[in-house]
């Protein structure tokens, strides 16, 4: 099995991806005038987050005009991220890096920008729920 010292960074990148997907679909409620509206228009950027975190489609496998989406998968950085610490030095586990074409140390990268959505998203919600569904209080 896996050892207990990749627990804490699986945890962190869990939870980030956690609150920036809870950011999200709050973001989606808010916008959309009903619960269904809003699981519909939620499915299509659910699904490009998880096709283009780079263990189903690959950076060397999609097609170029594709590529510039694996900047904004918040899914794709945390695999990433994942990937290489459990990879370490190993021969075997550089070749799954390669394989995947994984950028090693881009946790900072991935970090900030997961935080910034989360940001765009949370102002989306209260800008939503201010001024497209007039919530009063």
């Amino acid at each position: 099995g896996i050892t207990w010292e990749f627990f804490p960074m699986i945890l962190g990148w869990a939870m980030l991806n956690f609150f920036l997907f809870d950011a999200f679909f709050g973001a989606m409620a808010a916008f959309a005038p009903t619960f269904q509206t809003a699981q519909v228009c939620a499915i299509p950027f659910n699904s490009v987050f998880m096709m283009f975190s780079g263990f189903m489609i690959s950076k060397s496998s999609a097609p170029s005009y594709l590529r510039w989406v694996f900047e904004f998968s918040p899914i794709g950085y945390a695999i990433q991220a994942i990937f290489c610490k459990m990879a370490g030095d190993s021969p075997d586990g550089q070749a799954l890096v390669h394989l995947y074409s994984f950028e090693c140390n881009q946790e900072t990268k991935g970090v900030v920008i997961i935080v910034a959505m989360m940001v765009v998203f949370r102002v989306l919600q209260v800008l939503s729920l201010r001024y497209r569904n007039a919530i009063q209080k």
